[in-house]
């Protein structure tokens, strides 16, 4: 959602709202499973990965860079928390905005809200199409869809 924008213009676009900067070092846990979800974060510099442990093994299921954000799907479900465990995989910083504060920051930007909705919707889809993807049952059918 702000992949095009540095560390800098990030922390300048919410300078009207209240939010936290953590620093992190490799190997760090932000969240652990399970845990509640209470803010919102953006990855400002660095990495980090989001791992389920299941079975007895560690699957990692994708891992963000600057600009992306994690927790804005969880943070307003009625069930918010995290579903998988967040680790610093590089030395890393990340803007915290609480859900209160993001909720305020949205009523007075609008265009923010917009796009933030668009993200969401686009997130939803490709889960949608991730399922569809899983479904299949046939070696055939999976090859065709990936053509």
């Amino acid at each position: 959602m702000f992949f095009t924008m540095n560390k800098e213009e990030i922390i300048d676009f919410f300078k009207d709202t209240y939010y936290q900067i953590k620093s992190f070092s490799q190997n760090d846990i932000i969240a652990i499973e399970g845990d509640e979800c209470v803010a919102i974060g953006i990855v400002l510099s660095g990495s980090i990965d989001i791992k389920r442990m299941l079975s007895n093994k560690v699957i990692q299921m994708t891992s963000f860079g600057p600009g992306h954000l994690f927790g804005e799907v969880i943070i307003f479900s009625d069930v918010n928390k995290y579903p998988a465990t967040v680790i610093s995989s590089s030395k890393s910083e990340i803007l915290f905005i609480s859900r209160e504060n993001f909720k305020q920051f949205t009523y007075t930007h609008p265009d923010f809200l917009e796009m933030f909705l668009r993200d969401l919707s686009n997130k939803i889809l490709t889960l949608n199409k991730s399922i569809e993807r899983l479904s299949y049952n046939s070696i055939r059918q999976k090859i065709s869809n990936y053509i």
